[in-house]
């Protein structure tokens, strides 16, 4: 189920919201109205998959439980650690990855395909890194160990954070859990953010992305002017940002509305001004999830704090195996772990100055670099980049798309560029802060905004009535 459909918006979230408010006096029932919510919400688009959740949920529950058996004992530790690493990431790996290699393996010995359809469910990285958490924490004595499986359930099901994040701690959802505190206040604050990243999603990224298929499409097709391949390459790697942040907002929204309230999960990559400093500013809850349990098992940080170039290494190459094994992918991480080693190399993060050079330089790298991530193959990718080169003539075939064109879509999507551009920087964030704060200001603020609010949902019903949303995307992870 999406986030921005009619069936949540209308149905769905109603539903459970008046479900779990009519039980305000009893958390235990609220604990499994959220749990039966979370796993129909999981179970609505394939309702097969929702038998690895249920798996994934009962095994990290008996591994939770080994763990806090075996803790004290560090040969145990290491097996429990072992168990829990390796169960968890078979899951991941077999559902991510099975489709492709039977069907690599099938045509290699000429047989048919046995499995039909996609075979990535929806989110399996996010709830199998938050299984892992808990157990590693349990393992560590963070957290206590939870004898109710219901609760461990909640804890990896939870529907507002199981298709993207953020990822959240189990000592920190835990302690919520037993102490959260819904108020009228969390409500309304809560469905406003939920709303605010609804519009992201509906108004900014979906139609970003049908700016960006639209010229990655016609590059396979024609020769683009370097205007229209520059333009659809700066929406699409926009798009990404948008797409992240959107589901984060909707996300923390309506953790919000039922009590929990989640820290953030963006600050900001595109005002970065390095490489590494944008990936450290790209979805927060990952990052720290890397740091509190993927560093510590290869290796350790120097004394800033900062991991060793080794380590960024192996990290990129995780990342790449997570991605899949596509040439355009691994080129893509490489692309990445190669700017921060010359970063690091040449010490740019330490430098002072230039602040205006670099940050327009990391905006350029991070660009060309998205170029060869919605590539489909790295050939394309190069034809694309030559297209913004003005060069894509040079490997043949001529052109139906001019400078013209290129005009007539940047005024078609100009409110969504421009809102695009706005609210990728923190300039929104420092106008809202004042307006908010502000004596004069704020009586304004608090009078306009819940009517921009509704208009504002208003208009996003309007589009997801029409059915002009894309698809999800980037969360097959």
């Amino acid at each position: 189920m999406s986030f921005a459909s009619l069936t949540f918006i209308l149905v769905f979230l109603p539903l459970v919201c008046a479900l779990y408010y009519l039980f305000a006096f009893a958390p235990p029932a609220q604990n499994v109205i959220l749990l039966l919510a979370s796993l129909v919400f999981y179970a609505w688009g394939a309702p097969v998959f929702v038998i690895l959740l249920l798996v994934s949920i009962l095994v990290n529950y008996l591994l939770g439980l080994m763990a806090d058996a075996f803790r004290v004992t560090q040969g145990s530790r290491s097996v429990v650690i072992i168990a829990t690493i390796l169960v968890n990431v078979s899951l991941m790996l077999i559902f991510r990855y099975l489709a492709t290699m039977q069907s690599e393996i099938g045509s290699f010995f000429g047989m048919p395909s046995l499995i039909l359809g996609p075979m990535t469910p929806i989110g399996v990285s996010f709830f199998t890194f938050q299984a892992i958490s808990y157990c590693i924490d349990v393992l560590r004595g963070t957290t206590r160990v939870e004898r109710n499986p219901l609760k461990v359930g909640l804890y990896i099901s939870f529907f507002p954070q199981i298709i993207a994040g953020p990822l959240v701690r189990s000592d920190d959802f835990s302690r919520q859990l037993a102490a959260r505190r819904a108020s009228l206040k969390r409500f309304t604050t809560g469905l406003c953010r939920f709303i605010v990243g609804l519009a992201k999603k509906v108004l900014i990224a979906d139609a970003l992305t049908a700016l960006s298929d639209h010229a990655f499409t016609l590059d396979q097709q024609t020769v683009l002017p370097a205007s229209f391949a520059w333009l659809g390459a700066v929406a699409f790697a926009l798009s990404v940002y948008f797409y992240f942040s959107s589901y984060s907002d909707m996300a923390i929204g309506l953790a919000l509305v039922f009590g929990f309230k989640y820290e953030e999960n963006m600050r900001y990559p595109w005002a970065a001004a390095t490489v590494e400093d944008f990936w450290r500013r790209f979805h927060l809850s990952l990052g720290r999830w890397c740091a509190d349990y993927l560093v510590p098992l290869i290796g350790v940080r120097t004394r800033d704090g900062s991991l060793r170039l080794r380590d960024i290494v192996v990290v990129w190459a995780l990342v790449a195996v997570w991605l899949g094994f596509e040439p355009n992918l691994i080129i893509w991480s490489l692309f990445n772990l190669l700017l921060i080693a010359l970063e690091r190399a040449f010490r740019v993060g330490e430098r002072r100055g230039l602040g205006a050079l670099r940050h327009i330089s990391v905006v350029f790298a991070m660009i060309l670099g998205f170029v060869v991530f919605r590539a489909d193959s790295p050939a394309d990718a190069l034809h694309y980049l030559a297209s913004m080169l003005g060069s894509g003539g040079l490997y043949g075939g001529s052109s139906v798309v001019n400078d013209a064109t290129t005009l007539f879509f940047l005024k078609d999507q100009a409110p969504a560029l421009l809102a695009a551009l706005v609210f990728a920087n923190p300039i929104a964030a420092w106008a809202n802060a004042a307006l908010a704060s502000g004596r004069k200001f704020g009586i304004v603020f608090e009078v306009l905004y819940p009517p921009a609010i509704l208009v504002l949902l208003a208009v996003c019903l309007m589009y997801v009535t029409v059915g002009d949303t894309q698809p999800l995307r980037f969360f097959l992870l």
